[in-house]
């Protein structure tokens, strides 16, 4: 299996580290080796671009994509779409609301 892990990104500094470090733990306990993990910053305005790339400096698994314009939580999920190179694509929001035991049953349903 491998999968593209969508993941939009609007002014949430303050929940990105617990986004990340929930989605990886699930990772890790499923044992998902094949996988991507695309951040689609939508023109982010508190920090959120910066703190994306700290992520992406310790985990070469991450593609960050930055638009422009703020272009909406249903074109972001496109546009990462439209990047992903994995057989399967799932999006999950960003602010941190998923624990990482509700990830593992939700990505389990991909192995």
């Amino acid at each position: 299996m491998s999968i593209s892990i969508i993941i939009p990104v609007y002014n949430e500094i303050k929940t990105l580290d617990g986004t990340y470090d929930n989605l990886t733990k699930a990772i890790k306990i499923l044992n998902i080796n094949n996988y991507e993990i695309i951040f689609v910053n939508d023109f982010s305005n508190d920090g959120s671009l910066d703190k994306l790339y700290e992520l992406k400096n310790k985990d070469e698994k991450i593609n960050i994509f930055n638009n422009d314009v703020n272009l909406g939580l249903g074109k972001s999920i496109q546009k990462g779409i439209s990047l992903s190179q994995k057989e399967y694509i799932w999006w999950m929001p960003s602010d941190d609301n998923l624990e990482y035991t509700e990830i593992v049953k939700m990505l389990d349903n991909f192995n």
